[in-house]
């Protein structure tokens, strides 16, 4: 080997140690970022919740689907009925559980932990490759860890936690997808958007906003491709739940029977932007849904639905100005820090709602003013908009609840930190700007008194030079 290409070669090794010592420091630092979010969530589940104590609400019936999973009933209800109310996903992620560690609560739970901990560090590489800024990407994952609303949903068997991992990920490999084109990853986003949508069908309003953020940066073609694999993606997950929902209710449902519902609670004589359960005192129009949200046994989960559905779209029809008037209250309820999806007795009491509003409102204050300062990188922070914008869109036509609000978490996370990134670089330049000022008021000083001395060591020089030459 000549002397050239070793000297050549020898800078390149020192900086591939460099690089790799620089990547081993931040794999550190994110596992302990993971850590602090596990220990956060561990705390809060194991001092609050109980890790052995039963679901409630929606996660009795997460845990029913899927224990009849595990016990080879299949897809079904506790009732023993085929059900397409609820996507699969949720249920097949506690049954594979359930099959590997037994059936337990706290195995479920720790199975929140782990995901919502995992959430945190994703942060990281999505704040580097839309802000271009490492120390965005930190705060994002540090505020991920400890972001209250995502700890309390760790306590619960639903399934937002999950949902919200899959979109941070799939965000995470569309923004390096965008930022630079690679093989695997538009199809690996496709394959978890997918997974997304048996998770939490929720997702549905995301997407056409996250195919514009495609064409908005990226060309054509490559955006035809993100396209291409996103249905691809999707196509993989509700072709098999499309066939089963058809052997199983003898009918074409290619997501959820729960559409119906969820427009009619939030659309109705009695709405006030939470969602009504269907009982005696607020249904009026025919038989009571025998079977609650899932509607009339008689009717089955198809037709049910519809019936929901028609009764909201009249009311909407023949009430347009009411309609128009819930939608404030619905988003207002969307963006609150505490309020229940459904309207409940339960209320969080005056004083803790006010201890929790004033940093709830710091932390949209500063995610707004992140928006803002990156108003010029609009078309690349997209795909974050993309989940705020399909979120409140589902709320305008249902109802509104901080519970539904979640999904976009990661979105205001990343921009909070981004504000707060500012922030601290207007601190930084303002201590440096007064050390130097400082630092130069001294060194006036110094050399004030350092001249003043000499003046002085002059003077009696030159004053003893004059007694001497008087002499």
């Amino acid at each position: 080997m000549s002397g050239s290409t070793i000297a050549t070669a020898a800078p390149r090794a020192s900086a591939w140690r460099e690089r790799l010592r620089r990547e081993q420091t931040t794999l550190l630092w994110l596992l302990g970022i993971f850590l602090l979010g596990l220990g956060a969530r561990a705390l809060y589940v194991g001092v609050f919740v109980k890790f052995n104590s039963p679901p409630s609400y929606d996660g009795i019936f997460f845990d029913q689907l899927a224990t009849n999973l595990l016990q080879g009933k299949g897809f079904v209800t506790a009732e023993n009925l085929p059900t397409a109310f609820r996507t699969p996903g949720y249920p097949l992620f506690l049954t594979g559980l359930y099959m590997l560690f037994g059936h337990s609560m706290f195995i479920a739970r720790l199975g929140n932990l782990v995901l919502g901990a995992l959430t945190a560090p994703l942060l990281f590489p999505l704040g580097v490759t839309l802000f271009l800024r490492r120390r965005i990407g930190w705060l994002a994952a540090l505020f991920g860890a400890v972001y209250p609303l995502l700890i309390y949903m760790t306590g619960e068997l639903y399934s937002e936690i999950l949902a919200i991992f899959l979109a941070t990920l799939a965000l995470v490999l569309y923004a390096a997808e965008l930022r630079q084109p690679s093989r695997w990853r538009p199809a690996a986003a496709g394959l978890v958007i997918g997974l997304e949508l048996m998770v939490r069908p929720n997702i549905v309003f995301a997407l056409p906003f996250l195919a514009l953020w495609f064409f908005l940066c990226a060309p054509r073609a490559r955006a035809l491709k993100l396209v291409a694999w996103l249905v691809a993606g999707l196509a993989l997950m509700l072709i098999p739940w499309s066939i089963h929902n058809y052997t199983a209710l003898h009918e074409f449902i290619p997501l959820t029977t729960q559409a119906g519902v969820k427009i009619w609670q939030g659309n109705n004589a009695l709405a006030d932007g939470s969602g009504l359960e269907p009982t005696a005192e607020t249904w009026r129009d025919g038989p009571i849904p025998d079977r609650f949200f899932m509607g009339w046994k008689a009717l089955g989960e198809s037709e049910s639905s519809r019936r929901f559905m028609n009764v909201a779209v009249t009311w909407m029809q023949t009430h347009p100005i009411e309609t128009a008037m819930l939608l404030p209250q619905k988003i207002l309820r969307l963006w609150s820090p505490m309020t229940f999806t459904t309207r409940s007795n339960r209320q969080l009491p005056p004083l803790q709602f006010g201890i929790v509003l004033v940093p709830w409102l710091i932390f949209i204050g500063t995610a707004l003013w992140g928006a803002i300062l990156y108003r010029r990188q609009w078309r690349n922070l997209f795909g974050l908009y993309a989940f705020i914008l399909a979120v409140n869109l589902e709320a305008a036509l249902t109802f509104g609840g901080t519970r539904y609000a979640l999904p976009m978490a990661p979105s205001l996370l990343l921009l909070s930190a981004a504000s707060v990134d500012w922030g601290l670089d207007k601190f930084m330049t303002r201590a440096r700007l007064f050390r130097r000022r400082r630092d130069g008021e001294a060194n006036f000083r110094h050399n004030s008194i350092k001249g003043a001395r000499h003046a002085q060591t002059s003077l009696t020089q030159y004053r003893h030079r004059r007694r001497i030459s008087n002499r």
